[in-house]
């Protein structure tokens, strides 16, 4: 956006088709995978078919993010945090 006196100096130049054309990898190493097994077996515990939903609702994120990755805030370095959307399935650390 320009300056009053019409100047774009110091500011970074918008660019429309940037998340259109930007393509992100998600990783997900077989920790994580692991790590959510042990997660879906405890919520199955704390309640019949919870588990299976908590999976389905990872998956739901987890396949949204190449498309959406921009829309979420940066943790660290080149890694980006997105929350589940049920507040049951949230943690703390």
């Amino acid at each position: 956006m320009p300056t009053p006196n019409g100047s774009n100096r110091g500011k970074a130049r918008r660019n429309e088709c940037a998340p259109a054309c930007m393509s992100f990898v998600v990783k997900k190493p077989r920790l994580v995978e692991e790590d959510q097994l042990l997660a879906a077996v405890w919520y199955d515990e704390q309640q019949s078919e919870l588990g299976d939903q908590f999976l389905d609702e990872v998956e739901a994120v987890i396949s949204s993010l190449p498309q959406n990755a921009l829309r979420h805030s940066i943790r660290f370095a080149d890694v980006r945090c997105v929350r589940l959307k049920r507040v049951v399935f949230g943690f703390t650390e």
